[in-house]
């Protein structure tokens, strides 16, 4: 609870995929022109934060034995996934419930299937997710290189 540090986003494709662009609208208009705030943006900025992620993977192509189609040039694996996680501070706690349609602080939940690709130890993730709190949004595509595998 510090001004001087920024809030954390667990928008972002590390914590919960399908977010990712919820930093580029922070209100929406009324009839009379005033504007309210973003409640999905509020969900996801925080200073403290709560993440967890859930994968189911299939190696495609890799080492000798070890994936569908035996080796494989570039290791590539598949994988369907469940990520959550909640954003909040010590004014605003949230309310753990699953609802789709709350303008209060509730945990955001996505779900989805993605694609990885080792290039010499640079991981290539490619994935389509359904946020199930982002009413205007439906499945959401998405790219991100992360290090390692």
């Amino acid at each position: 609870e510090n001004r001087q540090i920024p809030a954390l986003f667990i928008g972002f494709g590390a914590y919960v995929r399908g977010y990712e662009d919820a930093l580029s609208v922070s209100a929406v208009p009324t009839e009379n022109g005033t504007l309210l705030p973003f409640p999905e943006l509020n969900r996801l900025l925080g200073s403290k934060v709560g993440v967890a992620n859930a994968e189911v993977r299939v190696p495609l192509f890799g080492a000798k034995n070890y994936g569908v189609f035996g080796r494989g040039f570039i290791p590539v694996e598949m994988a369907a996934f469940v990520d959550g996680g909640a954003a909040w501070t010590e004014e605003s706690k949230p309310v753990l419930v699953f609802n789709r349609d709350s303008r209060e602080r509730i945990p955001v939940f996505s779900t989805g299937v993605t694609t990885r690709i080792n290039l010499a130890g640079i991981i290539l993730e490619f994935y389509f997710a359904y946020p199930f709190q982002r009413l205007d949004q439906g499945i959401r595509f998405g790219f991100q290189i992360i290090p390692g595998w």
